[in-house]
């Protein structure tokens, strides 16, 4: 924003905004959109934010504004005008829809096959759906179900008047129905689960919900777009993380495969020991299953040269996840998702569980003839990201570490509780880490008198107020962050976890992703916004 806008913004008056918002509410015609997540509450009335302020500029000055020309937002210059003279802005509440799509009339699951833009048919409630309503996309018919997720990035217009034809690329633009006239709603998918069955929420799901049974998709037939109450929009979210979370319930092994799942190490396979297939592996119980690459509950990996990315170097492996393959080719044809073997991947860095890995001849040129896998020890997985593969699509990473120590660990048996030690042995253990200079993150806490920059909270401890120093892109291998002030944050214990595992992330107007918030910072606290970037990216909210 130039310093002639700033100039004109601040010259602004509370009588010249009450003017422009008596203007709005008339519905005088202006250049700005609708607003996408807050709202001016005035009078019982919600306004545009950027709107209330590029037309009160205007009557002040009869020059116009362009919704280019400056930005709103949490931390905007826009935001704080309004403010300032006491005017409330919300966040808009969440509206929720179900857009239902007819596998007869067009292919519902071949156009949602992937994430991102779509466009849609919303022959009713043209006024009433907004940007940032909630969607979810319902198949009707023999197999109906809700198998998509996302949110309105354009308002419902007549087909003619949409603004990103290069999204209409799709079976509806084909239809002899759909006449030029036909209103459609822009909607970023954000999760479509057509490939997982299990994870859709049925009508039968919903039928037996007390409260989604009385929801109009379920009571009326006569319609494709229907409008959730708030009871109703809490009922499906609920449903709908269920069924994300509880997805790994229906897996292929056993109940009594599971049972046989041992941790760590074991007592009677030594570090190097090889095997001859893929049967004796897991008939020595040292990876369990004949083709996966991934064991029951992540307790062993093989390394077979699956995928092109993996890296494997004795010490160190960068190890690729599971899931999105064609059997066929060996291609990637779609994103990974955290479930499954990912997921225990995940779990085990976070409970620093070890795991045991398995290469083959790819890998190591040492194995003997008549031999085709080595067990080379166990690692712990420091670090997991998500990025696009060779093929262009979604996989996530693993960072592997071995584990060197005198005595290797005993065995942890997922059955009952583990037994533990009343005495615990020492033992030297050697590792290398990276040297941090404490003075950086000391300077940092000082800064901030110690209060988290994400929740606002201080922790007193009999020695005095604590925090942590958590470093925006990581240090050490492979993300070789920098040790640097514009790196580091001051958060407490647990939003420290939340973002190190992407639970949260900091967007560019430093608003919080994952949670409602706005990161706080110092004037003279100047955070690199490459860093902010870089964790965007590796948790996959970018």
């Amino acid at each position: 924003m130039s310093s002639s806008i700033t100039k004109i913004l601040n010259q602004l008056t509370k009588d010249c905004i009450e003017q422009s918002l008596a203007f709005l509410e008339s519905g005088g015609k202006h250049s700005f959109s609708d607003s996408t997540h807050f709202d001016v509450v005035y009078n019982g009335k919600r306004f545009p934010p950027k709107a209330v302020i590029g037309v009160a500029a205007e009557l002040m000055n009869g020059t116009p504004l362009s919704p280019s020309d400056f930005k709103g937002g949490k931390v905007s210059t826009c935001f704080r005008i309004l403010e300032r003279h006491g005017f409330r802005i919300e966040r808009k509440p969440n509206i929720a829809w179900i857009l239902q799509g007819n596998p007869k009339v067009f292919p519902v699951d071949q156009y949602l096959q992937k994430e991102g833009f779509k466009y849609w048919s919303a022959p009713k409630f043209r006024d009433e759906i907004k940007m940032g309503d909630i969607v979810y996309i319902y198949r009707c018919g023999k197999n109906a179900s809700v198998l998509a997720k996302g949110i309105v990035e354009e308002a419902p217009s007549p087909k003619s008047l949409l603004k990103k034809l290069q999204h209409f690329d799709t079976p509806l633009n084909n239809l002899e129905t759909d006449k030029a006239n036909s209103v459609k709603v822009g909607i970023n998918v954000l999760e479509t689960r057509v490939e997982t069955p299990r994870r859709q929420i049925s009508r039968d799901d919903m039928k037996n919900n007390v409260t989604l049974k009385a929801c109009s998709l379920i009571t009326s037939k006569q319609s494709s777009v229907f409008k959730l109450t708030d009871e109703e929009r809490k009922e499906l979210e609920k449903l709908w993380d269920y069924r994300s979370q509880n997805e790994d319930i229906n897996r292929k092994i056993s109940a009594d495969e599971e049972t046989k799942v041992v941790l760590g190490s074991l007592p009677d396979i030594p570090e190097g020991r090889c095997f001859k297939d893929r049967q004796e592996l897991h008939d020595a119980n040292v990876h369990r299953g004949i083709m996966g690459g991934i064991a029951p509950k992540a307790s062993s990996v093989v390394l077979s040269g699956g995928y092109k990315d993996d890296r494997y170097d004795g010490d160190t492996i960068i190890y690729t996840g599971q899931g999105g393959r064609d059997p066929a080719t060996g291609r990637q044809v779609a994103n990974q998702t955290l479930t499954k073997g990912n997921k225990y991947l995940a779990t085990n860095h976070l409970n620093g569980i070890p795991i045991r890995v398995i290469v083959n001849r790819k890998y190591d040129s040492d194995i003997p003839p008549g031999y085709e896998y080595k067990y080379v020890g166990l690692f712990k997985c420091s670090r997991y990201w998500q990025e696009k593969g060779i093929d262009g699509f979604i996989v996530y990473r693993f960072y592997l570490e071995k584990i060197r120590f005198d005595e290797s660990i005993g065995s942890i048996v997922s059955q009952g509780f583990a037994k533990g030690n009343s005495q615990p042995k020492r033992t030297e253990v050697r590792c290398s880490r990276v040297v941090r200079n404490s003075k950086v993150g000391e300077d940092v806490k000082n800064l901030y008198d110690y209060f988290c920059q994400i929740c606002g909270c201080r922790l007193i401890l009999p020695a005095g107020p604590y925090a942590e120093c958590c470093h925006i892109k990581p240090l050490g291998r492979p993300a070789e962050g920098p040790d640097t002030i514009d790196n580091v944050l001051c958060l407490c214990p647990n939003c420290h976890v939340l973002l190190d595992e992407g639970a949260i992330w900091v967007n560019d107007d430093f608003t919080l992703g994952g949670k409602e918030g706005v990161l706080k910072v110092h004037p003279l606290h100047q955070i690199n916004s490459e860093y902010i970037i870089y964790h965007r990216k590796n948790c996959g909210s970018d």
